[in-house]
């Protein structure tokens, strides 16, 4: 009985010096993470500036939905996160199934090789692509001029400056998430291979019959995280466009920082920052609950 006494008083020693360190720490990450979030919430009910505050409740909101300038960001942006999203999803997949296919040391080599530009610098990135979409002495206009298409304006001409913006998107990503498909591509058991070859089973069918449902998961994760990635866009807008020519470029992050940092309107910056993580907890919120469905479809 005393030693079961003894061991008792220890443990309930231990949950209190335990609870000391926890309840800071707790309080610390609240003041990091939580904190900013519920200010900006209230400072979106405002007109705040370094010269003006007042309450103007939702009229922040309102003028989010309503005027030209961030209705033009955020159909910028939801281009931007559909055409990025696809092509870097299917060029991902593409290219871990090229790699699976081939030796083991080639396929390792070839995974480093795509992941290098995930981890650099995408204000490193952006600047060299500066110089690769130059209009006069940049390589992208030297290549496509071997196939006769006279020079083109990739960053100063409205129609096309958001693809540019798209290409650097794309070529960031696509490496890290071939990373993604290329695990999920290993967690699929050979055997199922094996019955289709010996049934005959080309290899177009064992993809569509095979590879593509047992990959749900896999595939739902990486799309939902790169649309999430995707409405984060910003340094490469800021360092080649500064949302121009003509706002086409112009995303949802990048009018954030201009009606906040640049035009010190705090409220109705926080009023779009709101609104975009909005969007961004109801992506999550579909993430968890589409992937809980696959995992219970596929397990």
């Amino acid at each position: 009985m005393g030693g079961k006494r003894k061991s008792l008083i220890g443990v309930r020693a231990w949950n209190r010096t335990g609870l000391l360190f926890l309840v800071p720490i707790v309080l610390f990450y609240a003041l990091i993470y939580y904190f900013p979030i519920g200010f900006s919430a209230v400072l979106s009910l405002f007109n705040w500036s370094f010269f003006n505050n007042r309450f103007i409740g939702l009229d922040n909101y309102v003028r989010v939905f309503t005027d030209r300038v961030p209705l033009e960001a955020y159909r910028n942006t939801v281009v931007y996160v559909v055409v990025t999203v696809l092509t870097t999803n299917t060029l991902a997949l593409f290219i871990a199934l090229v790699v699976k296919s081939v030796p083991t040391l080639f396929s390792r080599a070839f995974k480093v090789i795509y992941f290098i530009p995930s981890v650099v610098s995408v204000s490193a990135i952006s600047l060299i692509w500066s110089y690769i979409f130059h209009p006069q002495v940049g390589i992208l206009n030297y290549v496509i001029g071997f196939l006769g298409i006279p020079p083109q304006g990739w960053l100063v001409d409205p129609r096309i400056a958001l693809l540019s913006i798209i290409l650097i998107g794309v070529w960031q990503n696509v490496g890290f998430y071939v990373v993604i498909y290329a695990a999920g591509l290993t967690s699929i058991d050979e055997s199922y291979y094996d019955a289709a070859r010996m049934d005959g089973v080309n290899p177009i069918q064992s993809f569509r019959y095979i590879t593509f449902p047992l990959l749900t998961p896999t595939t739902i994760f990486a799309m939902v995280t790169s649309v999430i990635m995707a409405f984060r866009v910003f340094i490469p807008v800021f360092v080649l466009t500064h949302g121009g020519p003509t706002n086409s470029t112009n995303v949802v992050v990048y009018e954030i920082y201009s009606q906040g940092l640049a035009a010190f309107s705090f409220g109705y910056a926080s009023a779009l920052a709101m609104t975009l993580l909005v969007f961004v907890a109801i992506l999550t919120f579909i993430q968890m609950r589409v992937t809980k469905s696959a995992e219970e479809i596929y397990t």
